[in-house]
Order: C-alpha cells, then structure tokens, then sequence
C-alpha cells in the first residue's frame, strides 16, 4: 500500500511530475490525500501514472483536489487498463478548472469493470478545447448506458474531441439522442 504523504516532500514537483509513477504495480488502493502537497503541478502531470494497475479497484474523490494547475493533457491515460476499477467519482476532476486540449485522452480506457459514469464527471472542466475526450472511455465493456447532459458543460470542445470516445464499448446500448447538443464548436475528426 501507498503511504499517505509519500510526496509530502515535493512540494516543487510541476509538469510530468507523476507521469508513469504507478505504472504496471500491484497497486489496491490509493490515498485520498496522495497528492495534497503537489500543489505545484501543471500541464501533462499525471499521465499514466495508474496505467496498468490492474489491481486497483477504486478512486478517492478527492485524489486531485488540491492539483488545479493540470492543464494539457493532465489526465491522458492516468487510469487505462485498470482492469479491477469498479467506478468513478463524480467530483473526481471538479478542482480541475484549468484543463484544455487532450485533457482525458484515453483516462478511462480498457477500464471493463466500470458499469457507469457519473453524469457530472466533466461539469467543471469548461475550458477543455481539441481532443479533449479521444479514447476516454474506449474498451469499457462494462459500460451499458451514457447519462443524459455528460457532455453539457463542455461546450468549447473541437478538433477530434470525441474521437473513439467510446469506441469497443461492446455493450454499450443505451445512448442519449441529445448527448452532444452543447457541444456546437466541434469541427473536423470529432467523432471519428
């Protein structure tokens, strides 16, 4: 198990910080309060950094609360292939106010346990722009239904924001028909 103040100490920590920290273990949990200290975090701070840890069964709410300087890709891969993840917190990215283009590329891919997603997941990640959801959920076979207004804050998105969001969600049956309604600057690759 993962200490609780493990990166207490680096507090100067900033871009890439965490990129592949955890990737491949054997991880079962994580601390709510991991990454409390890393204030300082900005741009691609936590790519792949659970990637893989097919162990690892849940999210703390509050994991990246106190890491609002992610920007560009900050979450990219953060949790694919973790295999044993049951679900997601719906304030998991709420202190994440700064995020923009490929912000959740690929976050959740290869994530087959997960059943459902919180409808306000993305609610306060407005100023996401291109690619921003490519791949985020793809391969989630768990997954049978979208919410309603998923997508409803997000209205800056464009370029390639949904490209095989959901792609090889192979029981996927239930979509709503206005789910993109907001999402009017979308322009070329968006759904491809």
């Amino acid at each position: 198990s993962l200490p609780t103040d493990l990166f207490r100490y680096n507090t100067s920590v900033s871009a890439q910080a965490f990129q592949s920290t955890f990737f491949l273990s054997g991880l079962t949990s994580i601390p709510a309060s991991l990454f409390q200290y890393n204030t300082n975090v900005s741009g691609n701070a936590f790519v792949n950094t659970f990637l893989n840890c097919k162990s690892l069964t849940a999210i703390p709410a509050d994991l990246f609360k106190f890491n609002t300087g992610a920007t560009v890709g900050a979450f990219a891969s953060t949790f694919k292939d973790c295999t044993s993840l049951t679900a997601i917190p719906v304030d998991l990215f709420r202190f994440n106010t700064a995020l923009t283009t490929g912000a959740f590329q690929a976050t959740f891919q290869g994530c087959t346990a997960i059943t459902s997603i919180p409808v306000d997941i993305f609610r306060y990640n407005t100023s996401l722009t291109s690619t921003a959801f490519g791949n985020t959920f793809n391969g989630c076979t768990g997954i049978t239904s979208l919410p309603l207004d998923m997508f409803r804050y997000n209205a800056s998105v464009s370029l390639g924001a949904f490209t095989a969001t959901f792609s090889g969600c192979v029981n996927l049956a239930t979509i709503p028909a206005n789910l993109f309604q907001y999402n009017t600057a979308v322009s070329s690759d968006a759904f491809s």
